[in-house]
């Protein structure tokens, strides 16, 4: 009898070690898939952007752009490099522009690690840099815009000094090169745009892992 008794104890604690470390091991794939699910969609909040209904003068169609600075650029790694805005020139700031064109643009290069480093919490770095218009849907009147309808503007500082940062990566510098593209996954510039309409409308733009989001605020 007491054999029995002994037996069912033990395979009871034994049931109960294997909930147990099923629990757990649930528990820790669970977190490792919210924490991967967190990392790799993670967007932060960079500018807030008001653009006017669509507007027609001699020089074409524009709309009225008003900018809102949140967050100029993330640049750890292109200081490294020597780019990047002095403290006077990243200040969070306002801009208002006409810009002519049936689409605004926010401009900047970014530099996106590789995923084993973004799952470790390195963000993607970022400036934004350039606000332009264009016409991308009648290449036509982009082709033929007076000189009066000029589009393109620098903010922050502007973006030349990052043609370097580019180059190193792209070419080859040896044991320094090797090792920033070890660490780099792609360098790009993102020029996302929302196309002008007929009603005006506010957005939130974010940077992300991939480059600018530009989200309609409801």
């Amino acid at each position: 009898m007491r054999s029995i008794v002994k037996v069912t104890a033990t395979l009871l604690l034994f049931c109960l070690f294997l909930v147990i470390c099923l629990i757990i091991t649930v528990g820790g794939y669970t977190a490792l898939l919210l924490r991967t699910y967190s990392v790799f969609t993670q967007r932060e909040e960079v500018a807030k952007v008001t653009v006017s209904e669509r507007k027609v003068d001699s020089n074409g169609t524009y709309a009225d752009v008003y900018l809102k600075i949140k967050k100029s650029e993330n640049t750890a790694l292109g200081q490294l490099f020597g780019a990047g805005s002095t403290p006077e020139e990243a200040k969070l700031e306002e801009y208002s522009f006409k810009v002519y064109g049936d689409t605004v643009h926010l401009s900047g290069p970014i530099i996106k690690f590789r995923n084993e480093l973004i799952f470790v919490n390195f963000k993607t770095i970022f400036k934004l840099g350039q606000v332009y218009g264009r016409y991308n849907f009648n290449n036509e009147a982009e082709e033929n815009r007076p000189d009066e309808a000029f589009s393109s503007w620098d903010i922050n500082g502007g973006i030349s000094d990052w043609q370097r940062v580019f180059e190193f990566y792209q070419n080859d510098n040896g044991f320094w090169g090797w090792i920033v593209r070890g660490i780099v996954d792609s360098t790009q510039i993102s020029s996302e745009g929302q196309p002008i309409t007929s009603q005006p409308h506010e957005y939130t733009v974010f940077i992300t892992n991939e480059g600018f989001l530009w989200v309609m605020d409801k």
